[in-house]
C-alpha cells in the first residue's frame, strides 16, 4: 500500500468514502492501520499529503493553515462529487480540517475525529510564540511520537516550526465558531493522558458542536493515538460506527 511519511494515496472502492487527514508535523504513516482495514472492507479511502509535511521542517516552516485547508477542502469537494456517503477522519490537527469540513460541507455523511486541536491556547502562549518569532527563534522542540506503546514511533519532524503553528491556532477560533451550526454527525476518540492536544479540547468540542457527537474515551495511548495502544479500538470503532450510519447516509448525484 502507497502510504508512508512522504505520500498519501488515492485508493478506489464502493459503498463508503473515507478521507484520511493527517496531524501537524506528522504525515499519513499515523493512519496506515485505519486506512489498510477501510481498504479491507472495500471502502473508496482518499488520504492527502498536506503541504510542507512529508519533506522537511523547513518546507513546513513555509506553509500555513490555509495551505494545509486548501488541500482537505479540494480533496472533500472532488471525492463528494463522486456520489458516495462520504466520511472525513483526522487526527490533531487533521482533526481541525475535520471539522472545518464538518462545519463546511452539510453533505458529508459524517466525521471522526481523535485528539482534535479545536480549542485555542491562552493569549499568553500565543504572545509568547509572536514574540519568539519576532525575536528571530524559528523552531521548538517536535511534538510528533507522543505514544504510550514501547518501540512505536510516528514518522514526524523533529522540530515545529512555530509559525506555523500559530497559524494553526488562530484558525482554531473560527473553527469552533463554525462547529456550532453544523449538523454532521460526529464520533469523537479522546486520550486521557494527551501530552500535545489537551483533554479539555475535546471537552470543549463535546460542548459546542452542533450535530449529535459520540465521545470514546482511551485510557492506554497518548496523542498519536491511531497507532498506539488503542489503534485496534480507534479502527473497530470507526468502522462499525459508520456501518450503523450507512441507513441514513447521504449520497450525492
Amino acid at each position: 500500500m502507497g502510504i508512508g511519511f512522504a505520500e498519501g494515496g488515492s485508493f478506489p472502492g464502493s459503498a463508503v468514502s473515507i478521507i484520511v487527514i493527517h496531524g501537524f508535523s506528522g504525515s499519513p504513516a499515523s493512519f496506515v492501520p485505519q486506512v489498510e482495514a477501510f481498504l479491507d472492507k472495500g471502502w473508496r479511502v482518499e488520504v492527502p499529503l498536506l503541504p510542507g509535511h512529508g519533506t522537511t521542517p523547513e518546507d513546513l516552516a513555509t506553509t500555513r493553515y490555509a495551505d494545509w485547508w486548501r488541500v482537505a477542502e479540494t480533496s472533500v469537494k472532488s471525492v463528494l462529487a463522486e456520489g458516495l456517503p462520504t466520511y472525513v477522519m483526522g487526527l490533531s490537527m487533521g482533526g481541525t480540517l475535520t471539522l472545518q469540513a464538518a462545519g463546511t460541507f452539510p453533505s458529508l455523511s459524517g466525521v471522526l475525529v481523535v485528539n482534535p486541536a479545536i480549542e485555542r491556547p491562552a493569549d499568553s502562549f500565543m504572545e509568547l510564540g509572536r514574540m519568539m518569532v519576532e525575536q528571530g527563534e524559528d523552531y521548538l522542540p517536535g511534538v510528533g511520537s507522543d505514544i504510550a506503546k514501547p518501540g512505536v514511533i510516528e514518522p514526524s519532524y523533529d522540530r515545529t516550526p512555530i509559525a506555523a503553528a500559530l497559524s494553526l491556532f488562530d484558525a482554531v477560533e473560527g473553527v469552533s465558531t463554525l462547529i456550532r451550526s453544523t449538523s454532521v454527525p460526529a464520533i469523537l476518540f479522546s486520550s486521557k493522558n494527551d501530552h500535545v492536544v489537551p483533554p479539555s479540547a475535546s471537552d470543549f468540542l463535546v460542548d459546542n458542536y452542533g450535530g449529535t457527537i459520540e465521545r470514546i474515551w482511551m485510557d492506554r495511548s497518548f496523542h498519536v493515538a491511531t497507532i498506539d495502544f488503542d489503534a485496534e479500538l480507534i479502527t473497530q470503532r470507526a468502522i462499525s460506527w459508520i456501518e450503523e450510519h450507512l441507513g441514513s447516509a447521504k449520497v450525492h448525484a
